[in-house]
C-alpha cells in the first residue's frame, strides 16, 4: 500500500488484513513505521516464502525504492495499491478486495458480500 503522504494507508491496510483473516486467509502487516523500507520489503519477502498473504503499508516510498522492492518478487507476489485520500476507509477496503479477486487472486464468492 502506498499513496500520498496524507493518505490512511496503514488504516485501510489493517482493514483490508481484518477481511482476509476473517475469511480464514493466512495474512500479516508489515509497515515502514515500525522499521526502514529496506527491512520492510525483506520481512515481506520471508513471509511470503512461508505462504502468508503479506500486505506492506509503507509511508512514502521512493520510485528507486519501489522499483528495488519489485525485484524481491515475482508478478503474482506483488500486488501495488494506491490509496487514495478518503474518509470511507472501509468501502475503499472492499473495493480493493473486490480487485484482489478480480485479479484472480481470491476467490470472489468467497470473500465479497460479507462486511469488513
Amino acid at each position: 500500500f502506498s499513496g500520498v503522504a496524507a493518505a490512511e494507508k496503514l488504516t485501510v491496510a489493517k482493514l483490508v488484513e481484518k477481511k482476509l483473516y476473517s475469511l480464514g486467509r493466512h495474512t500479516q502487516l508489515v509497515n515502514d513505521n515500525t522499521c526502514d523500507f529496506e527491512r520492510a520489503v525483506e520481512m515481506a519477502g520471508v513471509l511470503v516464502d512461508a505462504g502468508l498473504i503479506t500486505l506492506v503499508a509503507v509511508h512514502d516510498p521512493q520510485d528507486n525504492l519501489l522499483k528495488e522492492a519489485r525485484t524481491h518478487f515475482s508478478p503474482e507476489e506483488l500486488v501495488e495499491i494506491e490509496v487514495p485520500v478518503t474518509t470511507d476507509f472501509a468501502a475503499l477496503a472492499e473495493e480493493i478486495v473486490a480487485k484482489l479477486c478480480s485479479g484472480g487472486l481470491f476467490d470472489a464468492e468467497e470473500l465479497l458480500g460479507s462486511g469488513i
